[in-house]
């Protein structure tokens, strides 16, 4: 399974699901770099035009994903940058841009650090911020003072937190540092025990259960349990990658035990990412419709998401068409976008109603015909589709 897919699965549990889409800033381009500066974080830029199809596709699809949204607010500043209005020219004689859409993630120093061109999934967009977010890597230069012989807690957790963000093994350095520092009422080792618990098969996760009343006391409650959902995220994503499903089932046991309010949540998302591996339906329906019903009814993004995700991996089985068309009839209801609004027609293709499929076909084209960030040509084809 692509890892991608895997981040795209696992991104929005309940617990942190509040973001609705990439949250772009509004400022200029210096004030987003001082921004940049000052969280350290890397810039996303959406270059884009007012006439480019598949950057209104973007816009409209993908950038309102709560999943994308979550990772990339989270990860980057994001910028949306229109090259032929505003700042856009200017933008573009320092970083030149030949097609449409060009996504750019610039280091906080302006050096550019990863670009591609091209529209593409949610899955696919996730996996480009999380390749992007490797080569924004600084730890290399904590790498080197380290080796020198500065482990001094500064240092150490700086590295372990670089390493962390550039996708690196960091384990070998907090278990050092662990291993000649056990005060945990010293804040210095907290904070390095809190950075370094990235996954919960670990002994940095070990110990952070251990002293979690400590931690929580210096990072705050639910910071520490943020972080324990993550780690516990990042080994159920580990037991698919190395087919390893004890792992899964022992950060299912962790999450009933430490936070049962996100445990039944934690638990379906668990056994979707297993169902997809499996390129079962079945299996990811089993868990997907008790996962809509309890935890999604009041979020339309979210069950668009959830309905378009099994368009675009169970479309073919007609065992999927049933329950995702009802996900996808309610969020087109409760919010009625063009994007909404096709798949709702879509689904109710699948399902047998042509005439009321055509009917919510032609209310999505002229739902877009309305949104500048829309191509209501992208939906003509539907229409085709049911008239044959």
């Amino acid at each position: 399974m692509k890892k991608g897919l895997l981040l795209f699965i696992f991104a929005a549990l309940q617990f942190a699901s509040s973001a609705q889409g990439i949250e772009f800033f509004h400022g200029t381009w210096q004030e987003a770099l001082d921004k940049a500066k000052a969280e350290n974080k890397a810039i996303f830029v959406d270059a884009y035009t007012t006439w480019c199809g598949p950057c209104k596709r973007m816009s409209s699809q993908v950038f309102i994903l709560p999943d994308v949204g979550k990772f990339y607010n989270e990860n980057f500043i994001n910028v949306k940058m229109d090259m032929e209005k505003g700042e856009g020219p200017q933008f573009g004689s320092k970083y030149p841009v030949r097609s449409y859409p060009t996504f750019l993630f610039i280091n906080p120093d302006g050096a550019v650090a990863h670009q591609a061109v091209g529209g593409r999934g949610g899955e696919e967009f996730i996996a480009l911020g999380d390749e992007a977010l490797k080569k924004t890597d600084t730890s290399l230069d904590f790498a080197k003072k380290y080796d020198a012989g500065d482990h001094s807690p500064e240092l150490v957790y700086n590295y372990v937190k670089a390493l962390n963000k550039a996708g690196k093994p960091s384990a070998k350095i907090v278990n050092d540092y662990l291993a000649k520092n056990k005060d945990f009422s010293d804040p210095n080792t907290q904070k390095i025990l809190y950075e370094g618990a990235v996954e919960s098969d670990s002994k940095a996760f070990e110990l952070l259960l251990k002293n979690k009343n400590k931690v929580s006391d210096l990072m705050g409650k639910e910071a520490v349990d943020k972080k324990i959902l993550t780690a516990c995220i990042k080994t159920a994503q580990k037991s698919l990658e190395f087919d390893a499903p004890e792992l899964a089932e022992d950060a299912k046991k962790i999450v009933k035990k430490e936070l049962p309010a996100e445990s039944a949540v934690f638990n379906w998302k668990c056994d979707m990412a297993a169902a997809m591996q499996k390129k079962s339906a079945a299996d990811f329906m089993s868990a997907a419709v008790p996962y809509a019903k309890k935890a999604l009814a009041d979020k339309p993004a979210d069950l668009y998401a959830l309905s378009k995700k099994v368009q675009e991996q169970f479309g073919r089985e007609q065992i999927v068409w049933k329950d995702a068309g009802v996900w996808a009839a309610q969020a087109a209801s409760a919010e009625p976008k063009a994007s909404y609004v096709y798949l709702d027609a879509w689904y109710t293709w699948k399902n047998g109603n042509a005439k009321k499929a055509k009917a919510k076909a032609e209310q999505a084209i002229e739902l877009a015909k309305g949104d500048k960030r829309e191509n209501p040509l992208l939906y003509q084809q539907l229409l085709e589709d049911i008239g044959n």
